[in-house]
């Protein structure tokens, strides 16, 4: 993964001692600060299940306040957004599924809709260690 974030659901409880913790940053999402966050994984898990009947999507979201706890938000270094409102929330989650579907990954205009600016981005590789992308900078809104 390279210049995102991903919402990873941790049932075990293992994931933490799995992370490499060097090349992304990870937080737990049932904070104040993450509000807009929380939003975007249960718009998330509701899209889902509008798509594809997921029973086990919809029991997530159901029971939204049982699985939050669970999840662990994963941000390459570097990676940081925020949202303004719900809609701002909506407007980037319909922007991510449409990209996604095309195969072609995140947009520019996605990225804008989530109010996030990379001006540059190294992926350059050495002899020692491989770089998976580094924002040199980030906006948030």
């Amino acid at each position: 993964m390279t210049g995102g974030m991903a919402f990873i659901l941790d049932e075990d409880k293992s994931f933490f001692d799995k992370c490499n913790r060097g090349l992304v940053n990870i937080d737990r999402i049932i904070n104040e600060d993450m509000e807009s966050h929380r939003t975007l994984l249960q718009c998330s898990i509701l899209n889902h299940y509008q798509e594809t009947k997921s029973l086990r999507s919809k029991e997530m979201y159901d029971d939204f306040d049982k699985y939050e706890q669970l999840f662990w938000l994963l941000e390459t270094v570097g990676w940081k957004q925020s949202f303004k409102d719900g809609n701002q929330v909506l407007d980037f989650l319909k922007a991510f599924n449409k990209d996604v579907i095309s195969g072609k990954g995140l947009s520019k205009e996605t990225l804008d809709t989530a109010g996030v600016t990379l001006d540059e981005v190294d992926m350059s590789l050495n002899d020692d260690a491989v770089d998976l992308g580094t924002v040199k900078k980030s906006q948030k809104l």
